[in-house]
């Protein structure tokens, strides 16, 4: 995308979203989820009040020529109730895609109070300059220590003062000489001293592991409140030079290529965060790049970093405050996740991180499309210690590749069953009783082989295997009503059926030179091709690969159909390869001369 940054607008504080001039969604961000709680890809018109969608409309008729367009619209909320939003439409020509950006007229006033606070606290951390920041709330005694790293905050505690206090005291934290002066300090941050500043030998930052010098510096200051709270910073500090030291920060929390934490930072804040025993779930995320060797040995390992780098950026943007995430491995990374609210955000969450990683390169990289596959799992429903929590993650991942890459799945013991996480993830993911459930390629293969041994009667067989193979919910073949039969009739497999919307010129206009067309989830079709998308509908099929089947000649006879259940599922270039090149066979057997 030329003209669109989508890691600019990830994180933005504004619904947006990005789609064609149809007004079907391309993409949303975070915000925009939570404002109308709908699917990716989704049409506009769907949130909009029915009597608003004419004059929508016409804005949009517009906007070629204007390049930008606002107006006052009735939105429908996740709350199921309309509320009045200002819209901002902006138009890419290049891309020939809409920015839309929705803006609230009830939340102004609370948000400009809000950030004049965030704007005051976060001045005065520039003045304190240190990434090691607390806070202290003297009316409720609530203190939080956390290091800020990049958008992430890694949250080093979280609670009551004097439990803080205590716990550092009990475990040794504080060089032995040094007690007087942390007790000091302590008493300055309960007393809400105007300024103060502390030096003092610890291994507060490394939780037990480097004793260094690190200087305390706060202040006190007024929330929108005016109440009082005390900021400061915990950094770092060379006695010899006088200067601070930031070999600590780089070198045992940060992964150099990407700014996020490494591996051991990461398990280590994992573990930590989950022997706590929170009281709300905590979503354990493995994401791993798909083909990323590929890219590497097509353009080369420094432009891999620079993607490993990009995708790191599309991951703080997405979680921001809700979660940490760590690179675990060469193109592998560990994220969890707090404070989501529902399956449904945590479900959002996922798809924006896809989608953008997606998008991430795509008119360079020509050989392939980047993509990602995502494991899941949570605490405390699937269990409460970081092993099989890893675990369960990782043999989601499992599951995600094998069937087709590109797509997140979230472990569940119904659909997925019992993981035995005592034996070691190589026993885990070559599980002979999952296996044996899923077609593999040998056998797509024989079943091809069998086609032109067997003809028409091999085709059964076929759709089995490549329905098993690649998660597919039904395969059909519609021919138009007044086709006739093909030569050899299909019938007594019940997968031919006659359809001939389907091959009205509007819509046969939407397969592209190699004869195919996908759609990702058919809501895409219902204000453009309405009763297509009720017939699909109807089916329960949400998502669909089709190729035209053509004679000898060249002629339209008829349409394969690949069609799933599961709009979540994507289809990656290979599979899509692979099914045109199975319909070409089926087309060669069935139409005749």
């Amino acid at each position: 995308m030329h003209n669109i940054s989508f890691n600019s607008i990830s994180d933005s504080r504004i619904p947006i979203a990005i789609t064609d001039l149809n007004l079907t969604l391309h993409y949303g961000n975070k915000s925009l989820y939570t404002l109308i709680g709908n699917e990716l890809f989704y049409s506009i018109y769907k949130v909009v009040l029915p009597s608003d969608r004419t004059r929508l409309t016409e804005c949009i008729k517009n906007i070629t020529d204007s390049k930008t367009i606002t107006g006052v619209f009735s939105i429908l909320y996740s709350d199921n109730e309309y509320h009045l939003m200002y819209l901002d439409f902006s138009y890419f020509k290049n891309n020939k895609l809409i920015k839309i950006k929705f803006q609230y007229f009830s939340d102004i006033i609370n948000e400009h109070s809000k950030l004049e606070y965030e704007i005051k606290k976060y001045r005065t951390f520039f003045t304190l300059d240190g990434d090691n920041i607390f806070e202290y709330y003297p009316d409720t005694k609530f203190f939080k220590f956390y290091w800020v790293n990049n958008t992430q905050n890694i949250v080093l505690y979280n609670g009551e003062f004097g439990e803080w206090k205590a716990k550092t005291l009990n475990s040794s934290l504080i060089a032995t000489a040094d007690i007087p002066v942390f007790i000091e300090l302590c008493h300055a941050i309960e007393s809400c001293n105007k300024n103060f500043e502390y030096q003092i030998l610890s291994s507060i930052l490394s939780d037990g592991d480097i004793f260094e010098s690190t200087k305390i510096k706060g202040i006190t200051v007024e929330d929108n409140f005016s109440n009082n709270v005390v900021l400061g910073v915990w950094l770092l500090y060379n006695t010899i030079y006088n200067v601070k030291d930031n070999h600590f920060i780089d070198k045992l929390y940060k992964d150099e290529m990407t700014g996020l934490l490494n591996k051991n930072e990461m398990t280590k804040y994992v573990q930590r965060l989950l022997k706590r025993k929170p009281n709300y779930p905590i979503h354990i995320i493995i994401l791993d790049l798909d083909n990323f060797k590929q890219c590497n040995d097509t353009y080369g390992h420094m432009f891999g970093d620079e993607i490993l780098s990009s995708v790191a950026v599309i991951i703080k943007n997405t979680i921001q405050q809700n979660g940490v995430a760590g690179r675990i491995g060469g193109d592998e990374f560990l994220i969890a996740l707090e404070n989501i609210e529902s399956e449904q955000l945590l479900r959002n969450m996922l798809r924006s991180i896809r989608a953008n990683i997606q998008w991430l390169y795509k008119d360079k990289l020509s050989a392939f499309q980047l993509s990602c596959s995502i494991g899941v799992s949570s605490y405390p429903k699937d269990a409460s210690d970081y092993d099989t929590l890893f675990k369960l993650a990782d043999y989601s991942l499992y599951l995600a590749k094998s069937k087709g890459k590109s797509r997140y799945i979230i472990y569940d013991f119904k659909l997925h069953g019992y993981v035995d996480c005592n034996i070691n993830d190589n026993s885990i993911l070559t599980n002979p009783d999952f296996l044996t459930t899923v077609a593999t390629i040998v056998d797509l293969k024989k079943n091809i082989n069998s086609i032109y041994r067997n003809g028409i009667y091999s085709i059964p067989s076929l759709f089995e295997t490549l329905k098993s193979l690649y998660n597919l919910h039904n395969i059909s073949i519609y021919i138009p009503d007044d086709a006739g039969e093909p030569s050899l009739s299909l019938k007594e497999f019940n997968t031919i059926h006659c359809f001939s919307l389907l091959f009205h010129k509007e819509y046969l206009s939407q397969f592209n030179e190699v004869q195919t067309h996908c759609v990702t989830n058919i809501k895409n079709l219902e204000f453009i091709f309405n009763e297509i998308y009720i017939y699909f509908a109807e089916k329960s099929s949400t998502s669909f690969y089709q190729c035209l089947l053509t004679d000898s000649f060249g002629i339209t006879k008829g349409i394969i159909s690949y069609e799933r259940s599961n709009v979540h599922n994507a289809w990656p270039n290979d599979i899509r390869q692979i099914l045109c090149l199975v319909s070409s066979m089926i087309s060669s057997v069935i139409f005749v001369d």
